[in-house]
């Protein structure tokens, strides 16, 4: 049975490891389209807020797990509100990619500056 179990996990690990972003599994807020990013953020609404908390959230875990590196973001209201104007910008300009797209990429840019 485990040895079952560890062939199907290997199976799935394998089967993921090269996707980028655009075929990550997300649950919440980041699967939804930019263009629901950008529609609820211009109307201020509660789904606004969820999605701000589920990008505080992932650029959160991902900061934990590349911290041996060091921090990729301060812990400022000024910082983050660069960062949603920065998926404001993106999901703007690419409507239908998900938020989780906008947000491995700006995740991606916090690490290499």
């Amino acid at each position: 049975m485990i040895p079952r179990a560890l062939t199907l996990v290997a199976l799935l690990i394998g089967a993921t490891a090269p996707a980028s972003a655009q075929n990550k599994l997300s649950w919440g807020e980041g699967s939804a389209p930019c263009s629901d990013w950008t529609k609820e953020h211009k109307a201020n609404s509660a789904v606004s807020a969820q999605m701000s908390s589920w990008l505080r959230g992932y650029v959160s875990g991902a900061n934990v797990m590349q911290n041996f590196k060091g921090n990729i973001f301060a812990k400022t209201r000024a910082e983050m509100d660069l960062m949603e104007r920065y998926i404001d910008q993106y999901c703007l300009e690419h409507p239908a990619d998900s938020v989780v797209v906008a947000t491995d990429k700006l995740v991606k840019e916090l690490i290499a500056r």
